[in-house]
């Protein structure tokens, strides 16, 4: 089988298989610079769950943007990322987890869900912008696949980069 190149971050490949017909259903392979053709061959497999939305399957702007297998450019002042049809199962209090990482400084962005501002969540310095680590926040939703989770830079900071959203039951 063929699947379209789907998105590159220096020079490694991602290609985006479906695995539902549903945004955010899919099983990532990332053929890492440098691995290529040998025996260090490595691929990342997204651990796909159901309530769980890849961040560059969705939606980003205002200087965001898809770099690979994650949103990047959060740095910008009103850069942000966005998903749409977020699950909130039966309605109530939730588990927001936010696969994400910041490499130069902490920041901070603020959280909407439903178009209404939440809170400001704070992002510590985790090593490199591929160092991964996932944040959790408490987040009321409504019931059904009718959410929507945005996160907005709204001042000139270091950037995040932001790989998936995730829907925990508490």
């Amino acid at each position: 089988m063929n699947f379209p190149v789907t998105g590159a971050d220096a020079g490694a490949t991602q290609v985006a298989i479906p695995a539902e017909r549903r945004a955010g259903h899919v099983i990532k392979l990332l053929n890492v610079p440098g691995d290529a053709g040998g025996e260090h061959r490595r691929y990342a497999v997204s651990d796909y769950v159901p309530g769980v939305y890849e961040a560059e399957s969705n939606t980003a702007g205002g200087g965001a943007a898809v770099v690979g297998y994650f949103v990047g450019g959060m740095h910008a002042v009103g850069a942000w990322s966005q998903v749409d049809g977020v699950d909130g199962g039966s309605g109530g209090t939730k588990t927001l987890r936010i696969r994400c990482a910041a490499s130069l400084t902490d920041g901070e962005k603020g959280l909407y869900v439903n178009g209404q501002y939440r809170q400001t969540l704070y992002f510590l310095r985790g090593g490199t912008r591929d160092t991964f680590h996932d944040v959790d926040v408490p987040v009321d939703l409504n019931p059904g696949p009718v959410n929507t989770i945005r996160l907005l830079n709204s001042k000139v900071q270091s950037g995040l980069n932001i790989d998936r959203y995730g829907i925990v039951e508490p």
